[in-house]
């Protein structure tokens, strides 16, 4: 079992951190956490910025805003408004607030941690999400690949775009048609993806790569030809009829720039921990 650190061990990590930027102070803090359950701070700036708690822990809500390395978005589908045992409504935890609060189309039965969809059902979000220069993170238990599985998507104001991945479970297809026709980013997946439970990340990053990872493992990348890309309905692309035959248990991004990259990890820890993700 781990111990617990004795004040001067905190003392020493703080002074080393204290001039460290905010990157590496993340990177040591994930490190730390995978290391300890007992050691673990509760915000990236507690280190070298005063007293710390050492029984907390870095939580996803501590990335929480709208700026760089935040997350603006972030549903705990479960957690939602119900009426008996199905879901009316789903509050938006991320930085962004009511802006990204999602209305429910369809009957969605709730059997928390997760809604169970099918692909009549889908999730309407109140405002558009851009989702160049961003990391989608989903949670979903796809129960059967008889169906392309549409994640997210818009068919809005002269906007169309799609994210589904194919029946064979080896192709996430990104699309998008402004106006003039569809323009279509194919990421083939290996290996491929089975039906089961697993969190699924879509990285858009502008003037670089649309790269998909399963638990963790990166699957497929090709070059992004989007410039912007957004979506306002989640488990449903441009078709109202097409969406996710799944357990949906959460869906988040997190802004690309700042610490980014460092806390990639810690999400992907505090997601599989609850979820049982196995990764």
């Amino acid at each position: 079992m781990a111990r617990k650190p004795t004040a001067t061990q905190i003392a020493t990590f703080q002074a080393l951190l204290a001039d460290a930027n905010a990157a590496v102070r993340e990177v040591f803090l994930a490190a730390v956490y995978a290391a300890s359950d007992t050691f673990t701070l509760s915000s990236v700036n507690a280190i070298g910025a005063g007293p710390a708690s050492v029984t907390s822990s870095i939580d996803i809500r501590d990335f929480y805003g709208t700026g760089a390395g935040q997350i603006p978005m972030d549903h705990l589908h479960a957690s939602g408004a119900a009426s008996g045992s199905n879901l009316t409504a789903v509050a938006n935890s991320g930085g962004a607030g009511a802006e990204f609060d999602v209305a429910v189309s369809g009957t969605i039965p709730v059997t928390p941690p997760y809604v169970t969809l099918d692909p009549n059902n889908r999730f309407d979000i109140a405002s558009r999400v851009e989702l160049v220069d961003t990391r989608l993170f989903i949670v979903a238990d796809i129960l059967a690949l008889t169906s392309n599985q549409n994640f997210f998507g818009r068919n809005v104001g002269g906007e169309v775009t799609n994210i589904f991945l194919n029946t064979a479970g080896d192709r996430m297809t990104v699309n998008r048609n402004p106006g003039t026709g569809f323009v279509n980013a194919q990421i083939d997946l290996s290996p491929a993806v089975a039906a089961a439970l697993r969190l699924y990340e879509i990285e858009m990053t502008p003037g670089g790569n649309i790269t998909v990872w399963v638990n963790g493992q990166q699957r497929g990348s090709v070059a992004n030809p989007f410039t912007t890309f957004g979506v306002n309905r989640i488990a449903a692309g441009q078709s109202l009829t097409s969406g996710l035959n799944a357990r949906l248990y959460r869906t988040l991004y997190l802004n690309q720039g700042g610490d980014y990259a460092a806390r990639i990890p810690i999400i992907r820890s505090r997601l599989n921990e609850p979820y049982g993700l196995g990764m």
